[in-house]
């Protein structure tokens, strides 16, 4: 809801919109977020995605925005790092933790803050680039070979 909010703040942003999750479970509140969408044609509920799907969503995005307010680490922006993807996302410490440098985190909860990271995001290019850069090597450190060598090293050390 928050990232409707902010969208519906840019009138002027030209960009899709495509908000992905489960829906079944939470009937009440994606009928709110409809209500809140009303005719923007820019904002797209998809719902639950495929692997398929999934991939040509983070192949097609300009910018992956996590707006959450709880999460632990969060699996999808660990897709949209290795994706290479512009990152937005809230300042709570596991988002913070996972992206690093390598996006532009606002204030939880804040909608003028989300706005405000938006519109720097894709009012300037360069700097989009810059984060498609960043996401990519910060992706790098969670290399799941390297990581299961890691606890392999761990559990024969502990063995020993």
């Amino acid at each position: 809801h928050l990232l409707v909010e902010a969208i519906r703040q840019l009138p002027d942003l030209d960009a899709q919109v495509a908000l992905v999750g489960p829906d079944w479970y939470e009937l009440e509140y994606t009928a709110k977020l409809k209500d809140m969408i009303g005719d923007d044609e820019r904002i797209k509920l998809v719902g639950t995605a495929g692997d398929e799907l999934l991939g040509q969503l983070y192949s097609g995005c300009a910018v992956f925005v996590l707006p959450s307010d709880v999460e632990g680490m969060s699996l999808s922006m660990l897709d949209a790092l290795a994706y290479g993807n512009a990152i937005v996302t809230s300042s709570i410490p596991p988002n913070r933790n996972l992206v690093g440098d390598a996006a532009v985190v606002f204030e939880a909860g804040d909608v003028d803050a989300l706005r405000d990271a938006l519109e720097e995001v894709f009012t300037q290019p360069g700097r989009m680039c810059e984060l498609r850069k960043l996401a990519v090597e910060r992706s790098k450190d969670y290399d799941w070979d390297g990581i299961s060598a890691q606890w392999a090293d761990v559990y024969d050390r502990l063995v020993d």
